[in-house]
């Protein structure tokens, strides 16, 4: 019975690979994704990285360990592609990134606005 239910847990590893590989043409960052490289995609200077809340920040440090704390600080670089990769305490992690993910978006959604509306002048 234990090696049935092993069997089955590790078909869903390989039910999300599957699933993933399929449903890549669909993602609208796919061809950022698949050409990630360290040249900047946006005006903005890589130098300058997301301001984040002190609150927020103070929050994270208190609940995250190092290794979340350096993905988040990662992602908060202001490059054009940070894969962000966590087996510690994914939830925790997931917590964050998803309402982050949407503000980030709607930043891009922003600087592409900007500049389209900027080129049309």
């Amino acid at each position: 019975m234990v090696d049935f239910i092993f069997q089955i847990c590790s078909l869903s590893t390989i039910m999300r690979e599957y699933t993933a590989m399929h449903s890549i043409a669909h993602l609208p960052f796919k061809d950022l994704i698949l050409s990630a490289s360290h040249k900047s995609y946006c005006s903005v200077s890589e130098g300058q990285a997301w301001n984040v809340p002190k609150p927020l920040m103070d929050h994270l440090e208190d609940c995250l360990n190092s290794s979340q704390l350096d993905a988040i600080n990662a992602g908060l670089l202001r490059k054009p592609f940070v894969l962000i990769q966590e087996q510690e305490k994914p939830i925790q992690l997931l917590d964050f990134l998803a309402p982050f993910s949407i503000h980030l978006l709607q930043a891009y959604t922003r600087m592409v606005e900007l500049l389209v509306s900027s080129r049309g002048q």
